[in-house]
């Protein structure tokens, strides 16, 4: 058989300034944490007045928008698709008590940070789907297919071309007409490659199309999907990194969030780098069973948020230490961790030159040597400010961390198919520092484009050019500053006092975390209370820019539509089946 390559994009988010406490969907992934704890989402109950309805008159009389029928007759209204994708990333008791569709995509944030990126629209849920391989994928360039094509469908795409079962648990089809046929496909399958471009979804490749010359030229040479969607909300790292190891939806393998909850308390979904909320088996777990471990499989990454996309290592029966090497995780910068009671990381990998060079030539390449890259700091400000970089020198670095480890554990040297996984991050870096219309996330997209020429030529040289495939694709799109379209930046504060208001309850006890799409409340005092959540789904439904806007100055654009709805759906979790339904469709699918 041969070797397989597969790219894909996803992310966990940035830091979200503008919510005290509170976690937006922006937020970046939780450092490993001490035992769960409860979580606040905000620092306490607003001392301003207002009713419990949380609206104001300060701004002026606004005409509100015409109230829905009730959060049922809302969330009937947003149609099928919104709703089939919030209830395939809902596992009960983790995921959030009320699920959140903002209206348009309103993000959360501020008018000077918004960038979030997490939802059910299309805008951040279609990604590029490029398979490349001679001897396994049709060279026929752009695929439109005649069904939906989603990242659950990765997974046993691959398990096709490695004459394996998929996990008993995936959801996904095959993408058989992206495949050679059986009888026409090489049997020298030697090793899987998993490439994830963080951030890279179709918006941003098609906002700066021209900066990935190589990937596009191998888009000629293979098939490219142009209607693949993540398939499941919210669209973020774990959940999506997952989804892309299992073929399974969040509803099926439990990882929903950056944070979830676990027996009634809010945790990291892969905290101290432990997969034991991952529910289902990888297709790594599946194949390297199968093989009597025989298999090699690794990961390079940026952090632990990415480890669904390999598996659990030794911690299932029958699994080995397989190596992840999490870059972000050392005890120096720059240095990879990892969690030892079920990976392995060699010591080699401890030190792998290269940090400085790659810094000093992004130094040289904006044309200026002053120890900046396009105005910003080198390396990368990492240690001012750890876990989030602001310069590509990771994406630099870290093709060498995985050539040394591809070419020292000998991946691809015999006839047992090799899986090896990797995920560059920067490209959603620059996006929630910068937003992803600057031309930083361009440069990073120019830079992880040659990284990508690089590996390939690497695994060429060492696999064999005519025994491996290239799947890229992404785990969501990213969203352009608030004022530029004429969304609402939804101030997670204001939101999370006025719910405190409401209930007549203290916010920083009763609102226990917020994203993007959801929020978790404190069940027992809604029930001290006496307030159920569909209350509290009534309530933010009505809820308006006029309410969320609270004692702040409105900007001119936005002050004839104070009234305007924030949400244009907001649900009780254990309802979304029943509000599927009602919009018309059967099954999640």
């Amino acid at each position: 058989m041969a070797l397989a390559l597969v790219v894909s994009a996803a992310c966990s988010g940035g830091p979200s300034p503008g919510a005290t406490g509170a976690t937006g969907a922006g937020a970046t992934a939780e450092p490993a944490q001490k035992p769960p704890t409860k979580l606040a989402s905000s620092s306490g109950a607003s001392k301003k007045e207002a009713t419990r309805h949380g609206r104001r008159t300060d701004h002026g009389r606004a005409e509100r928008q015409s109230r829905p029928k009730g959060w049922f007759g809302a969330a009937c209204g947003i149609g099928e698709t919104l709703l089939r994708r919030t209830l395939r990333g809902d596992w009960p008791g983790r995921g959030p008590d009320l699920s959140l569709v903002s209206h348009r995509g309103n993000p959360f944030g501020d008018f000077t940070f918004s960038t979030t990126h997490s939802g059910p629209w299309n805008f951040l849920q279609r990604v590029p789907l490029l398979m490349y391989g001679p001897g396994f994928i049709r060279p026929q360039g752009n695929l439109r297919t005649g069904r939906e094509v989603t990242l659950a469908d990765v997974v046993p795409t691959l398990a096709s071309l490695m004459d394996t079962p998929a996990p008993p648990t995936a959801v996904g089809r095959p993408v058989r007409s992206a495949l050679l046929p059986r009888d026409r496909r090489s049997k020298d399958l030697r090793l899987i490659v998993t490439v994830v471009w963080d951030g890279g979804g179709s918006n941003v490749l098609q906002r700066w199309n021209g900066s990935w010359p190589f990937l596009a030229s191998l888009a000629k040479r293979g098939t490219f999907v142009t209607n693949a969607t993540v398939g499941s909300s919210p669209s973020v790292t774990p959940a999506v990194h997952a989804t892309l190891g299992t073929g399974a939806w969040p509803r099926r393998h439990g990882i929903v969030n950056i944070t979830q909850r676990d027996n009634g308390y809010l945790t990291g979904s892969f905290e101290s780098l432990s997969p034991k909320h991952l529910e289902a088996e990888t297709l790594a777990d599946v194949w390297d069973r199968r093989t009597a471990n025989r298999a090699k499989i690794g990961l390079v990454a940026k952090d632990g948020l990415h480890l669904g996309m390999m598996g659990h290592g030794a911690y299932l029966p029958g699994g080995d230490h397989d190596v992840a090497a999490i870059t972000g995780a050392g005890d120096a910068p720059w240095s990879p961790g990892t969690n030892e009671l079920w990976y392995r990381l060699p010591d080699y990998l401890l030190s792998v030159p290269g940090v400085e060079a790659a810094a000093a030539s992004l130094d040289r390449d904006d044309g200026k040597l002053d120890g900046q890259w396009m105005g910003h700091g080198l390396p990368g400000d990492f240690v001012a400010d750890p876990g989030f970089n602001k310069t590509p020198v990771e994406t630099l670095h870290q093709t060498k961390i995985s050539k040394v480890l591809l070419a020292n554990e000998g991946f691809g040297e015999d006839r047992v198919t090799d899986m090896f996984f990797t995920n560059y991050k920067d490209i959603d870096y620059m996006g929630h520092a910068y937003n992803f219309f600057r031309p930083e996330v361009r440069e990073t997209i120019t830079y992880a484009d040659a990284e990508l020429r690089e590996l390939v030529r690497f695994v060429n040289a060492q696999v064999g050019e005519k025994r491996w495939v290239l799947v890229l694709t992404a785990d969501h799109g990213q969203a352009p500053l608030p004022q530029a379209v004429g969304d609402w930046p939804i101030d997670v504060q204001e939101l999370t006092n006025d719910l405190g208001r409401f209930a007549g309850q203290p916010a920083a006890e009763l609102v226990e975390h917020v994203k993007q799409t959801g929020v978790w409340l404190d069940r027992n005092l809604l029930g001290s209370a006496r307030i159920d959540l569909r209350e509290v789904a009534n309530f933010l439904v009505g809820y308006t820019i006029e309410d969320n806007a609270g004692d702040s100055a409105v900007p001119r654009a936005y002050r004839d539509r104070l009234g305007e709805r924030i949400f244009d759906a907001v649900m009780p979790s254990s309802e979304l089946r029943r509000a599927l339904k009602c919009a018309g469709a059967a099954s999640p699918g």
